[in-house]
């Protein structure tokens, strides 16, 4: 019973304790899903292939004719990445 005491927060809304561990894991969710789409996301950018020459190259890319662009997209993917590979090492 006490799964339903209800709380009031500061905006005034009533919720019951059950459905705030709910919403707690709907946010666990949708952060898992989240870091599952970015190493999708990677796993396809890393992606090498070889020529028949024998020359690799990376078949997927993402591109800007804008170089300031290009170097926060730059920041932005490593700081992605970083922080993927630190909640992996946890």
């Amino acid at each position: 019973m006490s799964d339903y005491k209800t709380t009031r927060d500061a905006a005034g809304t009533i919720t019951t304790r059950y459905e705030k561990m709910l919403r707690s894991l709907e946010l666990d969710l949708d952060a898992l899903q989240s870091d599952s789409l970015l190493r999708a996301l990677f796993e396809l950018l890393d992606t090498v292939e070889e020529t028949d020459g024998g020359k690799k190259f990376r078949p997927t890319v993402i591109r800007s004719c804008r170089s300031d662009h290009v170097e926060k997209l730059d920041q932005i993917m490593r700081q992605l990445r970083s922080t993927l590979e630190e909640k992996q090492n946890e």
